[in-house]
């Protein structure tokens, strides 16, 4: 670049004021631009700055430089120097470059703004305390709404939708929120394959946890797979796949499908603790049939056979006696036996033992010599006005036979509902809400206030609950047993009473 000095001569001037509106720089240039031309601000002992063109480049440049306007080639760029200004103005189609060899670019294709980048990352920051970065759009109403926050005092992101939080990072994980009051299913996580060409077996989305093993190597132990199970129009239908790790390989271990529930490649179902299977059958109502086990004492194993048929309940099974029929070591289960059956030895043999009882014995006569119970009490069955716990106390009225006691010393007594009585009178009494009032023996009887055993019980105010008879009282039809036990508090309790 040559930067020379003009002549006086050359242009208008006074000693501040250029009066010519245009200037020309490297006048004379008859043959192709090879010289870079501008301005030489000097700064004395400071770098000097300078506005030029740079040939070299093709652009306008502003720079610092050491150049003087004295050098007849190009000029030396040190840097590129600062500009202020209060706006640029590009028309649409031109750009911002950025970088030495301009690998990035902010431009205005006249309806869009497109920020490029094509060597590196693209990196929004801001470097104030407690700042946030919000993306904000139109709310599709002639307004605006945030999209987007990076929240800088709780580090956290979030998303927006119509400017209601939706989605928002945590330290250990996100959270997705829903304001709807309603009981629409909310929030949803959507899967959607948008295929042009949708099939039968097709993946719809999958969700994978993954850890590292003890080799420092990353593992997908479990995963849930969405499928097609069959994508014809109108018969539509879907599967749900479970997959986990299993012995270092990947194992399908189940499938909900529209039509059934599979447990796949050596799958067993577990039901836990006072779990049981429950059919509903094929209407839907309040009858079900429901599958359980006895509490199982150790394994046990039970083999359906290999043949098709209903399976039978032992009350399917009868067995008629005949003369010539002998059973020798055999057990019988809930068969129904025609006939008289005799011992063939007087007073010898038992039926059931003392683990292994009848639940339920039925006959319309019983005949013997002693008869014994492993439980305490007689009781009989009456009809009362609600449904009453074991050791309520109960005196004969209310709407139906028997009620709860409500007062202290009442005559009316008829007895306490028994826990588990050793003979039941009146048995399929008891009308709308039976309860089993115990006579005559022991049984647990709620009790109100400090009780010593041997003390005389009647009945008290607190509803169902019996209590120590004052010495002034005349217990004469108002009895409700003696404490077999202590009981020494204030607050209602339960103890052991002997009905007299």
């Amino acid at each position: 670049m040559a930067l020379t000095r003009p002549k006086a001569a050359q242009i208008d001037f006074d000693v501040t004021n250029l009066t010519d509106p245009l200037i020309r720089l490297n006048s004379g240039q008859s043959s192709s631009a090879d010289k870079d031309s501008g301005l030489v601000i000097e700064r004395g002992s400071d770098t000097n700055v300078a506005i030029i063109w740079d040939e070299s480049q093709d652009e306008f440049a502003l720079i610092t430089t050491n150049e003087t306007g004295t050098t007849s080639g190009d000029v030396t760029v040190i840097e590129g120097a600062g500009l202020r200004a209060k706006y640029f103005h590009l028309a649409d189609g031109n750009e911002l470059k950025f970088g030495d060899g301009n690998d990035a670019n902010i431009k205005h294709t006249g309806t869009n703004l497109n920020i490029n980048e094509t060597t590196g990352d693209i990196n929004i920051r801001t470097y104030a305390d407690n700042a946030d970065v919000n993306i904000v759009s139109d709310d599709g109403a002639g307004g605006t709404t945030n999209y987007f926050k990076a929240d800088g005092s709780t580090t956290e992101a979030i998303m927006y939708y119509a400017g209601v939080e939706k989605l928002k990072t945590m330290n250990d994980g996100l959270t997705i929120t829903s304001t709807n009051t309603d009981q629409n299913a909310g929030p949803i996580i959507e899967f959607y394959r948008n295929s042009a060409s949708p099939a039968n077996a097709d993946y719809l989305g999958q969700i994978k946890f993954q850890g590292e093993n003890d080799a420092g190597e990353k593992i997908v132990y479990s995963k849930i797979t969405g499928k097609i199970l069959d994508v014809a129009d109108g018969s539509e239908d879907g599967i749900i796949e479970f997959a986990f790790q299993k012995a270092g390989s990947n194992n399908i271990s189940g499938r909900f499908r529209s039509d059934s529930l599979q447990l796949l490649n050596g799958t067993n179902l577990f039901i836990g603790q006072n779990g049981d299977i429950t059919f509903e059958g094929s209407t839907d109502d309040e009858f079900e049939t429901v599958f359980g086990v006895t509490d199982p004492t150790a394994d046990r194993t039970i083999n359906l056979p290999n043949n098709s048929g209903t399976v039978a309940l032992t009350s399917d099974i009868t067995f008629t006696a005949s003369s010539t029929d002998t059973l020798t070591n055999k057990t019988l289960s809930a068969t129904t036996i025609a006939g008289h059956q005799i011992p063939d030895t007087d007073n010898t043999y038992t039926l059931g033992t003392s683990v292994k009882k009848f639940l339920n014995v039925y006959a319309t006569t019983f005949t013997g010599q002693s008869t014994s119970s492993q439980y305490a009490d007689l009781a009989e069955m009456y009809e009362a006005d609600e449904v009453y716990t074991p050791g309520t106390v109960v005196v004969v009225g209310g709407d139906k036979e028997v009620t709860a006691c409500t007062k202290y010393a009442d005559m009316k007594v008829a007895g306490v509902i028994s826990t588990m009585p050793g003979v039941v009178m009146n048995k399929d009494g008891g009308g709308e809400h039976p309860v089993c009032v115990g006579l005559k023996g022991r049984v647990p009887c709620m009790v109100v206030g400090k009780v010593a055993k041997g003390d005389v019980l009647t009945t008290s105010g607190i509803k169902g609950h019996a209590t120590k008879v004052e010495l002034s009282t005349n217990v004469v039809g108002c009895l409700v047993g003696i404490a077999l036990e202590d009981y020494d508090s204030m607050d209602p309790g339960v103890i052991e009473v002997l009905l007299k």
